[in-house]
């Protein structure tokens, strides 16, 4: 009996690809591209505001919600060849739900967003969809009209509504009035900042970070708001995100050159110079990496952790941690790898990952792990000016990937197959696995667009969707190692 062929629609982008393309937009494609350093959705809004963009082209529905550009045009179905598309209008949407414009950010606060979790409101949504035939919890199609229904006798503006209609809305949703902080940080959370000057209030027009930066404080003008301005509102954030902005702090020195770094590496974070990951380590002690549905169903090891050896050498070099004393278990004593001081706060990163066994409700607190001998600090490989730092760059690259090996034979690589041999890995994969990635990256057929468009598979096979989303996770923590070693390998090669 023969397989049925792969629905094509259940292909998606494979990992670490949304990292990789800004780099391809930047450099193959020469525009001009960011990196955010809040929530990308607030970012990209207030970018519109600023330059009088006429549209912004995405999939997300907070844009509905935002007062932005006068377009809001729909990425998914955009028709490369033709330029045509679909255009939401928050206006029109607002009109048929029969609201105001500015009543939309209450609107998407009781639907669920990024400030108020949807779980908190599955009971006020099955009260009010009560008519409704559905199963388990009411869908979209169901709660969109009935919370709009349930707004209209709050006609003010969302960001204008009183204390007492907050608490009331918050006892009537939650059954909690206290909850009327949250809403009220919720429908703030759509407010758009920026000043005279044409920067965000969180970022100075000189490229360095205001306190409180990852806070904004608001003003209204209504003396009933006054209990609830005394409390800063959060930017939309992820909840990973929100959490390590909330309670940590990387400990990068309080040196004049440790404050340099920190401006440089947020420059050069914001003109996506450098991989993104690396401004939020520094600054936060956090990595981030997105869930798989292969991490969770196949019996090789999950992507997020076969790197992770790897990272925690990197996250050595960026924040210069010095060697530790090793304990000898045999006589309990310390033995010393070489100088160290044994009395230094241990160090520890923020690891939000998913694999199998870890459903994510807090971080894995990774230990960080003393540099390999010879190699050189972040500090150094990004600030020092002498003719060996070229050297030290290099040197550092190649003994965090693999400290027991001789790699001088990378030197003679092309740049564009340094990743696929830096981020192999071969305790996971087979030999003929790992030919198969090499055969491929030499290949003629893989730099020919037209022939692989209209390659065919008869079926998907698991084990090679899992290789390909571990050897993705190698590429992003090679680009990430590549950039705390300030690119010895130029990053457009």
């Amino acid at each position: 009996m023969h397989a049925k062929p792969t629905d094509p629609k259940i292909f998606q982008f494979p990992v670490s690809m949304g990292m990789i393309t800004r780099f391809i937009i930047k450099y193959e494609c020469q525009c001009e591209t960011y990196t955010s350093v809040n929530e990308c959705d607030i970012e990209v809004a207030e970018y519109a505001v600023r330059h009088e963009c006429f549209g912004i082209l995405a999939q997300d529905s907070d844009y509905m919600i935002f007062d932005s550009a006068p377009y809001y045009l729909s990425s998914q179905f955009l028709n490369i060849e033709s330029l045509e598309t679909t255009n939401y209008d928050r206006e029109a949407f607002a009109w048929h739900l029969g609201l105001n414009v500015d009543q939309l950010p209450l609107l998407a606060s009781l639907i669920g967003n990024d400030v108020v979790n949807s779980q908190d409101l599955v009971l006020f949504h099955r009260r009010i969809c009560k008519d409704a035939k559905f199963v388990g919890k009411p869908r979209a199609e169901h709660i969109v009209p009935k919370v709009a229904q349930f707004m209209k006798h709050f006609r003010d503006s969302s960001f204008s509504l009183s204390t007492t209609a907050l608490t009331s809305i918050a006892k009537n949703v939650f059954g909690d009035p206290a909850r009327a902080q949250l809403l009220y940080e919720s429908v703030h959370s759509y407010e758009l900042f920026t000043n005279q000057s044409g920067e965000t209030d969180a970022v100075s027009s000189t490229g360095t970070t205001k306190p409180e930066e990852d806070t904004v404080s608001t003003t209204t003008s209504s003396a009933n708001n006054r209990d609830f301005r005394k409390q800063p509102i959060k930017r939309l954030m992820s909840q990973a995100s929100q959490a390590s902005f909330s309670s940590r702090r990387a400990p990068i020195p309080t040196t004049e050159s440790g404050k340099r770094l920190m401006e440089l590496a947020r420059e050069r974070h914001l003109n996506c110079e450098v991989f993104p990951y690396i401004y939020a380590a520094l600054s936060t002690a956090t990595w981030e990496s997105s869930s798989a549905l292969e991490d969770l169903s196949s019996d090789m090891p999950s992507s997020a952790l076969v790197f992770r050896p790897l990272r925690q050498r990197i996250y050595g070099v960026l924040f210069s941690v010095p060697p530790e004393p090793v304990v000898d278990k045999k006589n309990g004593k310390n033995k010393e790898m070489h100088s160290a001081d044994p009395n230094r706060k241990r160090i520890r990163v923020a690891e939000w990952c998913v694999y199998k066994t870890c459903v994510l409700d807090e971080a894995d607190y990774v230990d960080v792990l003393p540099p390999p001998e010879k190699s050189k600090s972040m500090e150094v490989l990004w600030l020092d000016e002498s003719e060996e730092v070229g050297q030290w760059r290099w040197k550092t690259f190649c003994i965090c990937l693999t400290p027991k090996h001789d790699v001088d034979r990378w030197k003679d690589l092309p740049p564009k197959y340094l990743i696929l041999v830096a981020g192999k890995s071969k305790p996971v994969l087979h030999d003929w696995e790992v030919n198969a990635f090499v055969a491929q990256a030499v290949s003629p057929i893989a730099n020919n667009f037209q022939t692989l468009h209209v390659l065919k598979l008869e079926r998907v096979d698991a084990r090679p969707i899992h290789m390909a989303t571990i050897f993705m996770r190698g590429v992003s923590n090679v680009l990430f190692l590549l950039g705390v070693c300030n690119y010895p390998v130029p990053l457009q090669e």
